[in-house]
């Protein structure tokens, strides 16, 4: 019996690890290629926000010949417009990706601890176990390369580090008195997992992070 309940201990202890690094590694990618995701359309407007600041100054380079020019006050007004829009957008992805990566840290933190809830009241009986998870404070890392309304934007230069998405899992686990007639144990553990992306031109990776703890 006393083997047997060993080889059965092992075998959770052994899932448990598992469950957490696959659901980890999996809501990890996903959570990165969304924010990959919004960097590219925010980047993809960097065209649009270049071509609006040239037509910007050319507009005021006109007026600063004929000033009072009605024409060219309307066209810096058109463009002026214009600008607004595009920086209102800007900032709406901008929102969305932060909104989205708040959203999907709590729904993975709360998907480990269901896990593991779950397969720790298998165990209920003979084993009683604390666990928690803490999330790394993963950031959507972009900034304006230019200034004024509408600027393009960039990646920040430690981009990797802030965008970088990770989870520590502690468990510990303990017999309870009926289960220490058969086996007596006290242990704990912690895990982590991470996920960083890369950049080269426009081509964007993902690299797995091993024993990440912060």
């Amino acid at each position: 019996m006393t083997l047997l309940f060993g080889f059965s201990f092992i075998s959770f202890v052994a899932q448990a690890k598992m469950q957490f690094r696959s659901v980890c590694l999996m809501e990890s990618a996903n959570l990165q290629k969304k924010i990959i995701d919004f960097e590219k359309q925010l980047f993809l407007l960097n065209e649009l926000s270049t071509a609006l600041d040239l037509q910007m100054k050319l507009a005021l380079a006109q007026l600063a010949i004929t000033p009072g020019n009605l024409t060219v006050l309307g066209k810096i007004t058109e463009i002026r417009i214009r600008q607004f829009r595009l920086d209102r957008i800007q900032r709406g992805i901008i929102t969305a990706g932060k909104t989205a990566i708040i959203t999907e840290l709590i729904s993975t933190k709360a998907k480990i601890l269901t896990n593991t809830r779950e397969l720790s009241s298998f165990w209920a009986i003979y084993l009683g176990s604390v666990y928690s998870v803490d999330a790394f404070r993963t950031e959507l890392a972009v900034q304006p390369r230019t200034s004024g309304i509408a600027p393009n934007y960039e990646l920040k230069p430690d981009y990797k580090a802030m965008q970088t998405v990770a989870y520590n899992w502690q468990f510990n686990y303990f017999t309870k008195p009926e289960g220490q007639k058969i086996v007596n144990s006290q242990n704990a553990f912690s895990l982590s997992c991470a996920i960083q992306p890369d950049r080269k031109d426009d081509l964007w990776t993902l690299e797995i992070q091993k024993d990440r703890y912060f």
